[in-house]
């Protein structure tokens, strides 16, 4: 039998807001459903974590069903956008000298 959460995810607690943001940016027109589960999910998630001891840490879940998609391609998005902020800084550091 099929599972029904095929894959498991962990995002810091400080980049939630980042990949709620990040849902909403590369969502498609037809997506309004997933991403309004994928959102109060991740609201609750980062609630619950930030009322623990230091807020710190991350949050691990399970995208829900038709929603795993939807958190791979934000996810890919935040990674490209870290790797050309990187490389940006790279390049400032370089020029600077």
């Amino acid at each position: 039998m099929r599972s029904r959460f095929q894959k498991r995810y962990e995002v810091d607690v400080a980049d939630v807001e980042r990949l709620m943001n990040s849902i909403v940016e590369h969502a498609g027109p037809d997506d309004g459903r997933q991403v309004e589960r994928l959102l109060a999910m991740l609201t609750m998630l980062r609630a619950s974590a930030e009322a623990g001891a230091d807020g710190d840490g991350a949050v691990a879940f399970a995208a829900p069903r038709d929603t795993g998609e939807l958190v791979d391609q934000a996810l890919a998005a935040m990674a490209r956008s870290d790797r050309h902020a990187a490389r940006a800084d790279r390049h400032r550091a370089r020029t600077a000298l």
